[in-house]
């Protein structure tokens, strides 16, 4: 399965987030053990927006392990008004909660930006991010040009 290019409608299943944990960390994967700070939670929801679109997993490891949230449905009124109020322009993702192995996690699904003639690329703040290898870094000029042409 190709996790960027599915519709949010279609949730991932326990088997697809197994596959992902054997896979780790990717340009588009990203874990956090625990729900993260809000800069670096909508930086890489952005990066991975940027590229090709993603799954970010709250509540695994760097090491693709298993920790869990407590508090998995509770936290996702949060986490959406994160993204939503620090990601520009409004983009498409879904989170929910999975279990999986006893413990709870957090999926987000990020889907890629598509260009329109007046949306920018999307942006954290006003600085636009785009996710190389297992990080998202800030935007080259040059990057944002590419992806506007």
């Amino acid at each position: 399965m190709r996790w960027s290019d599915d519709s949010v409608e279609d949730r991932l299943e326990v088997s697809d987030i197994r596959e992902i944990l054997e896979t780790g960390r990717s340009p588009t994967i990203e874990f956090f053990e625990s729900v993260p700070d809000e800069f670096d939670l909508v930086k890489e929801a952005c990066g991975l927006g940027n590229r090709s679109g993603g799954v970010i997993l709250i509540g695994v490891n760097n090491n693709s392990e298993l920790e869990g949230l407590v508090d998995a449905e509770e936290r996702i009124d949060e986490i959406a008004e994160i993204f939503e109020d620090w990601i520009e322009p409004d983009f498409s993702y879904d989170l929910y909660p999975i279990g999986i192995d006893g413990s709870n996690i957090l999926v987000a699904r990020i889907i890629k930006y598509t260009k329109t003639e007046s949306a920018l690329p999307f942006a954290v703040k006003g600085q636009f991010f785009h996710r190389k290898a297992k990080r998202s870094y800030p935007m080259s000029p040059s990057t944002l040009d590419g992806l506007m042409s």
